[in-house]
């Protein structure tokens, strides 16, 4: 009895580990959708859909090992960063601060986030972990902007290269992770219910 619950239990970890892996490959694919704004060096890419939704679907501490893979891989030389960059420097540059923000809120909404909550309250969840992930990106690219570059650059004009211009899409990010969310956990729920009938 104690050999099979080891078996189950190092069984469940493998299958958690590889979703992990293939979960942070999801995110680097998500870098790729990257759309440059000639005001900042900040993009706009799909990461912040790609982890919401790694975020909600897989359970902890799966879901938090996928974005640590995916910063792991791509300081080891994958091009998983946005732009297809990696190297270690990377997390030094402009948005490094955005990546240890997605560490962050990962963890953020997979502590706080659970299956009988209303949509409402997991969008409101979603929303503070996007601040998590401003708050930590404007401050890398505050630092970046004023000591590495030597520019005189305030509070405000930091806000909106790292974080006004992206709300909006943002906004739609959540909605749509929202609905894939509820869509699968529908579909899991039928599926239990068609097993135990």
């Amino acid at each position: 009895m104690l050999r099979e619950k080891i078996a189950v239990r190092e069984l469940s970890w493998v299958k958690g580990l590889s979703l992990a892996i293939f979960s942070s490959l999801l995110l680097a694919i998500s870098a790729k959708v990257k759309i440059c704004l000639p005001f900042t060096p900040v993009p706009i890419t799909g990461q912040t859909l790609a982890l919401f939704l790694i975020a909600l679907l897989l359970k902890p501490p799966f879901n938090a090992l996928s974005v640590a893979f995916y910063i792991l891989f791509g300081m080891l030389g994958l091009p998983y960063f946005a732009g297809a960059h990696a190297g270690l420097s990377y997390l030094f540059e402009p948005t490094g601060g955005y990546l240890i923000g997605f560490l962050v809120a990962v963890c953020f909404i997979s502590k706080l986030a659970k299956p009988e909550m209303s949509l409402w309250k997991i969008g409101l969840i979603l929303a503070l972990a996007n601040l998590v992930i401003y708050i930590l990106g404007c401050t890398q690219l505050g630092v970046w902007l004023n000591l590495i570059q030597g520019k005189a650059v305030n509070f405000k004009a930091v806000l909106s290269m790292g974080a006004l211009p992206f709300i909006p899409g943002d906004f739609l990010k959540i909605l749509v992770a929202l609905g894939i969310y509820r869509g699968w956990y529908v579909c899991k729920s039928s599926r239990r219910f068609g097993k135990d009938n």
